[in-house]
């Protein structure tokens, strides 16, 4: 789309952590720039999908605002969750000045021959499995998203990364050293 992408990571494990980097990984060969800088947050004790999904929106907000950053993808579709849900993420957004995007909002078939194409097709499964689920929408208190905002942001890392073969070592080895 001729945007400069920058790549937010959140995880709740170490197992978390390395399935999320042999994705970024696979996608990385599709970047333009030889070098490219990785964000990654750890998330800890948020069982809840959609509170996962809000405070990750807070993450990326808190992010943003120290950059020069206009839109924030939300990687939310309607197809999959609540319209209620995908309007207040949009609306957290919207009141923080910047532009929501949603990249996955119209989910069609060339997004199975893109996953097969960068060798993520193992994961389609757990697609179908979301699309499948049933989300109950409540009401979560915004001092406990910001407190576990917070407490993900203490360990916000950045890793700079030359696109090439040892990618996923590269970014193991940077991100070990402080998790």
């Amino acid at each position: 789309m001729g945007f400069d992408v920058m790549i937010l990571a959140c995880y709740r494990s170490e197992s978390d952590l390395l399935r999320l980097s042999k994705m970024i990984d696979k996608i990385l060969s599709r970047i333009v720039r030889d070098n490219v800088e990785l964000l990654f947050c750890k998330i800890s004790g948020i069982s809840d999908l959609l509170t996962r999904i809000i405070v990750i929106t807070h993450i990326m907000l808190s992010i943003a605002s120290n950059t020069k950053i206009s839109r924030i993808a939300l990687a939310i579709s309607p197809i999959v969750f609540p319209s209620s849900f995908v309007e207040y993420n949009a609306k957290i957004v919207l009141k923080n000045n910047f532009f929501p995007w949603f990249p996955l909002s119209g989910i069609d078939s060339s997004i199975l021959e893109n996953a097969r194409e960068i060798g993520l097709e193992k994961y389609l499964t757990d697609l179908e499995n979301l699309c499948k689920s049933r989300f109950r929408t409540k009401a979560i208190p915004k001092a406990r998203i910001r407190r576990y905002a917070n407490e993900a942001l203490k360990t916000f890392k950045r890793v700079s990364v030359i696109v090439g073969s040892k990618n996923l070592h590269n970014i193991m080895d940077s991100l070990k050293s402080d998790h």
